[in-house]
């Protein structure tokens, strides 16, 4: 499954939909055009909690909890859920989702949600993991807050294969200023997890575009931001995107990756065209004095200098090679390439770089 998570584009819906699922549907929609636009491996990532059993029945009227208001005043329900999930496959975004208590497997399944990913509040939670564990769809785990052991714990516990369990850095502060999002931590990880996809997660400005392009110069593939849609109805939190804001992401990762690329061809072209820069600043081999054909020649006989010409010996050439003249020369003649021998004999060595 290594293909799923690379440079995978997660938009975290969380709970930008409001509870409404029209405007959940327009959210969608605008990360799914984008997607298309840019050609992306992307999907569109849900929240699933069971809010009867996951908030404690005497603290359902608790209004001084910003998160269990806000886990309220947003609860969809599994069909409303199935709309969304629909319209992500509609848009050819992947449909995901964060579960964050057993009771949520259920729904989880019955949506045919293609990855899990499990939060970084939830990667200790250890009775959770277990439970996840049977349902064998491909993993990311969020790790804010854990140190590599609990990481290691929630691999072992999770049971996959590591082609199917990506491991997030993620900054569990929000939004996270750019002194916080510890991005070396990204190098870390993938040196101590190899086998493992290593991607980032934070809740930086909308408007910072460093820190995806550092991310992906740290070695991370998979890259989350939370997304939304600002209506005078639904106003936007301080660290969700809005699609202007998602496509200037999307184009600083481009350049970035375009930056860092070092694939075989591209390498090989660019290193074509520094050869040619490179040549003019080569010295050349001139022969320091005038000399009869099928003479040896001495490091002694050869001056280097600039500039060369087409077929003239360089510097370069000057490694394990025996110098015979190919032709009579006289003092401060271009010395040709031609004269030089290839795997050359000891005696020849010592002979070349020794008299």
């Amino acid at each position: 499954m290594a293909s799923l998570f690379a440079d995978l584009f997660i938009f975290e819906m969380a709970n930008n939909h409001q509870k409404d699922v029209e405007h959940g549907k327009r959210i969608i929609a605008a990360m799914g055009e984008l997607a298309q636009r840019h050609r992306l491996n992307a999907a569109i990532k849900f929240q699933l909690r069971h809010i009867p059993t996951f908030v404690h029945p005497s603290q359902r009227q608790n209004r001084e909890n910003k998160h269990i208001k806000r886990f309220l005043e947003t609860e969809l329900s599994p069909a409303e859920f199935a709309v969304l999930a629909q319209a992500a496959r509609d848009s050819g975004l992947r449909p995901m989702a964060t579960v964050f208590d057993e009771a949520s497997i259920a729904t989880f399944e019955q949506l045919g949600m293609e990855i899990l990913k499990i939060g970084s509040c939830s990667a200790a939670d250890y009775p959770l993991l277990a439970a996840l564990s049977k349902i064998k769809k491909p993993v990311i785990l969020s790790t804010a807050g854990l140190d590599f052991p609990q990481i290691e714990r929630a691999l072992w516990l999770l049971d996959r294969s590591p082609e199917d369990l990506a491991i997030l850095h993620c900054v569990g502060l929000y939004p996270s200023k750019n002194s916080d999002l510890l991005l070396g931590r990204i190098a870390a990880l993938r040196a101590h997890f190899p086998r493992h996809v290593i991607g980032f997660s934070t809740h930086e400005s909308p408007e910072s575009t460093l820190p995806i392009q550092l991310a992906y110069a740290q070695g991370a593939r998979i890259f989350e931001k939370h997304v939304g849609i600002a209506t005078d109805l639904y106003p936007m939190n301080a660290y969700s995107a809005a699609p202007a804001q998602v496509e200037k992401w999307i184009l600083a990762h481009k350049e970035a990756a375009a930056i860092c690329d070092f694939s075989p061809g591209h390498a090989k072209d660019v290193q074509a065209r520094e050869r040619v820069d490179l040549e003019a600043l080569t010295r050349a081999a001139f022969v320091a004095k005038v000399l009869p054909a099928g003479a040896a020649l001495s490091l002694a006989d050869v001056n280097f200098a600039l500039p060369g010409q087409p077929g003239q010996a360089r510097a370069a050439d000057f490694w394990e090679v025996s110098l015979v003249t190919d032709k009579s020369y006289q003092a401060q003649e271009p010395l040709a390439k031609r004269a030089l021998r290839a795997k050359p004999s000891t005696e020849d060595l010592l002979r070349t770089y020794s008299s």
